[in-house]
């Protein structure tokens, strides 16, 4: 069992060193692009750091192309909702394409992240369900994920809410642990594999990634829960 996990473990990261290196070299005139553009339109530093909790409950620094005003976090709202008063300009538009994730390649080279696994939380959100605390901190946080496919528009779902941080913990948390429940019971690396082109389809068609998602889960024989959230997200989309 112990040898069978460190193999598993191993090939993971390879898979994930062999994805993050190549991504920052293609990446790397995008992401050079999109730091001047933030940093011209307010003059303050385009990179944004963020705590976050990871493998085992570690605590970790995240690193994010910033997207909200430089005094965003003095509002003390945690989740962003698609026409947040905080974003930028650019950062509306770095956001609807992914781009302000691109820094975290290094997290992953790095070692905090993996290219597919759980959304890394930050601190405030752990404890509201210590359940689903106790099974995501067993992988690694992933840049992207079952629960990332699935909830690529988060912010849609916290639109018009009075409160978004409530909103996110009584709409968004219950999907996440239930995507992310059955990523760490039935992960493998193939699907990791799947879930990387299907984040590919999505920025393109995130109806057309659900779609084949919805029909890989059923032919993995997923439990039926999940492929109605899967189906949910997919009448919305």
């Amino acid at each position: 069992m112990g040898s069978n996990l460190l193999f598993v473990t191993l090939v993971k990261r390879i898979f994930d060193i062999a994805v993050a290196i190549p991504s920052v070299v293609l990446t790397s005139p995008i992401l050079i692009t999109a730091s001047i553009a933030i940093w011209l339109e307010d003059g303050f530093f385009p990179l944004y750091f963020s705590k976050r909790v990871g493998l085992g409950g570690r605590i970790f620094t995240l690193i994010k192309l910033r997207s909200l005003t430089p005094n965003a976090d003095a509002s003390g709202v945690l989740s962003v909702t698609q026409n947040d008063s905080r974003m930028t300009g650019v950062g509306r538009f770095i956001r609807q394409y992914k781009i302000d994730e691109i820094p975290q390649f290094f997290n992953v080279i790095l070692g905090s992240m993996s290219i597919v696994g759980p959304r890394p939380d930050v601190e405030k959100n752990i404890h509201i369900d210590e359940e689903y605390d106790d099974i995501k901190i067993k992988v690694k946080p992933g840049m992207t994920g079952l629960a990332s496919l699935v909830l690529l528009k988060q912010s849609t779902l916290l639109e018009g809410h009075p409160d978004p941080d409530e909103a996110y913990r009584q709409l968004i948390l219950p999907i996440k642990k239930i995507c992310t429940s059955y990523y760490i019971a039935k992960g493998t690396i193939v699907m990791d594999f799947v879930l990387v082109a299907l984040t590919a389809i999505a920025l393109v068609s995130h109806s057309t990634s659900l779609a084949l998602l919805k029909r890989y889960l059923r032919d993995a024989d997923a439990p039926s829960e999940l492929i109605q959230v899967v189906s949910d997200r997919l009448k919305a989309a």
